[in-house]
């Protein structure tokens, strides 16, 4: 699966100064600032789960054939993942090969190979269409759904930035709470101690909030996480 490293409308990637340049405007040509990088990375996230969802409308007001969805729906959904994981790992300048090996098992469990954690059913953008004509969810299910795949693109973030933390020596890790509304899961996890980096529980898994989770994590070295549990 071909990640582009170009993942942003407006910026271009420079890879002789490991810096994004601006593609146009009045500061085409320019470096963009790391803040500037990664508040166009969020807007274009929020903007794409927008498009992601109001698919959901032209699907059911006859304006888009099953076809054209899936097609486009797996765009959108790409187009999501690649930035959430240049967030992840802090640009692409930081980013390897591994990272987006795993971006695109993620992204190829979202299309068609996942499987339901409760019924074991088997999901995707494939099946949620087929659903939908088929008479098995309603369109307002549909949009629904699709929200939730939109919202999903944040696994993708929190595995990229856990595997980058460890290759930056942070081998320990702390559940935090968002501001929300909390399943019974998530206080659990936060009331742990510092977790080794490989057995932390990511946010938005293994809990009932699911795609809503609204925790982070706090990476930490072993001696943080020794000082963190004496605290």
């Amino acid at each position: 699966m071909n990640l582009r490293q170009d993942a942003i409308a407006q910026l271009t990637y420079d890879r002789k100064t490991k810096r994004y340049r601006w593609k146009d405007g009045n500061g085409k040509g320019q470096f963009a600032s790391k803040q500037q990088v990664t508040n166009t990375l969020q807007r274009h996230i929020v903007e794409q789960s927008k498009e992601l969802v109001d698919l959901g409308d032209r699907i059911a007001e006859g304006n888009l054939k099953p076809w054209q969805y899936e097609e486009r729906a797996a765009k959108i959904l790409k187009e999501i993942v690649v930035a959430q994981t240049l967030l992840g790992v802090d640009g692409y300048e930081n980013a390897i090969d591994a990272d987006w090996l795993e971006s695109g098992r993620f992204l190829k469990t979202q299309y068609y190979s996942g499987r339901d954690p409760n019924t074991g059913k088997p999901f995707g953008l494939r099946y949620l269409i087929n659903d939908f004509v088929s008479d098995r969810i309603s369109a307002g299910q549909l949009k629904q759904r699709l929200k939730l795949f939109a919202q999903s693109g944040k696994t993708a973030y929190w595995q990229a930035r856990k595997t980058k933390m460890k290759r930056d020596g942070f081998t320990y890790a702390k559940r935090v709470l968002g501001q929300a509304e909390h399943c019974p899961d998530c206080p659990a996890y936060a009331a742990m101690p510092p977790q080794p980096i490989d057995k932390i529980t990511l946010p938005t898994q293994n809990c009932q909030c699911r795609n809503n989770c609204k925790c982070s994590l706090v990476f930490m070295s072993l001696e943080q996480a020794v000082q963190d549990s004496w605290s």
